[in-house]
């Protein structure tokens, strides 16, 4: 519960008190170049290096992710698969640029109201007897109000102090390019109030789909919800629908992370130091792209294959 409304709160916050503020740097390509006019060299360099740290274990994960999506559709190991993802990735993210961020980020808007909420409904026409589902609510320990405010409980501070997390605005590189490519505060206010507001909507549906799956599977192993979701309960045509989604959402996540990540090296670390192996800056960018996926699956994946 807790964690669910983080997000919206944090996108509502971003929206309304700080991006508001934020006039003086649109236009700029980075955190760390906006950092650096503020603070001097010295600060922008530091802020690259922070950004880029904090940026590659996200990248690690959703590689993760898209690998897993490609073991279950091709039927491979997920080592094959982080393969298969991070070439895609890797050749999407490099040639494409900041237009590949953006077209995936409305291929993901458009799928998340459409596919979400339509297989929310096909796995309520999969439940014959709709008593199961007051029976989870009125039975299942997850369930209980009273557990959620028990902060004698363990678990339940620990998603109080995950929900603190998830609230605290964060301008990681990929959310400060969003805003440093607006025309102007009001669009950067109206699109962060609406993206809250939509989020939060998108985020009941999903608690909707949970409880959905755990009335029909209650046994079901925490690990295999997705798995179970879209190859035993969607039908044929929204499977596909379902796994383009999927693929669309890891693509604009990862893709966002590299992109912004590959500038923050190239503009923000490697120019002030006077460190040039091109003088393109967006060549440079792309192949930071290249050899950063690249050094990330070297590292994680090779295990997993050999």
């Amino acid at each position: 519960m807790w964690s669910d409304i983080g997000d919206p709160i944090c996108l509502l916050l971003i929206g309304m008190i700080f991006a508001v503020r934020m006039g003086e740097f649109l236009g700029k390509l980075s955190i760390a170049e906006a950092m650096g006019d503020l603070f001097g060299q010295k600060v922008r360099i530091i802020t690259a290096i922070a950004g880029f740290i904090g940026i590659t274990g996200k990248i690690a994960i959703q590689l993760k992710l898209a690998g897993l999506l490609f073991s279950y559709v091709l039927d491979i190991s997920s080592g094959y698969g982080t393969i298969i993802a991070a070439f895609i990735i890797t050749l999407y993210s490099s040639l494409g640029g900041i237009k590949s961020v953006t077209f995936t980020d409305i291929i993901q808007f458009l799928t998340f109201i459409v596919v979400i909420p339509v297989i929310a409904y096909a796995l309520l026409n999969s439940i014959d007897n709709t008593n199961i589902i007051i029976n989870t609510l009125t039975t299942h320990p997850v369930f209980d109000y009273k557990e959620v405010f028990n902060f004698s409980n363990a678990l339940s501070l620990d998603k109080l102090f995950v929900f603190l997390y998830f609230i605290t605005p964060a301008f990681n590189p990929a959310i400060f390019q969003r805003i440093a490519m607006a025309k102007d505060i009001i669009q950067v206010r109206k699109s962060f109030v609406i993206s809250a507001v939509i989020c939060f909507l998108l985020l009941l549906i999903l608690d909707w789909i949970t409880i959905l799956t755990l009335s029909i599977n209650p046994f079901l192993n925490p690990d295999e919800v997705v798995k179970e979701i879209i190859f035993s309960q969607a039908y044929l045509g929204l499977k596909g629908m379902a796994i383009i989604g999927i693929m669309a959402m890891i693509m604009s996540t990862v893709d966002s992370f590299i992109n912004s990540t590959a500038v923050l090296v190239v503009h923000d670390f490697l120019k002030p130091l006077k460190i040039e192996f091109n003088r393109n800056e967006l060549l440079s960018a792309r192949i930071i792209s290249i050899v950063m996926v690249s050094f990330h699956y070297c590292y994680r994946y090779d295990k997993e294959i050999f």
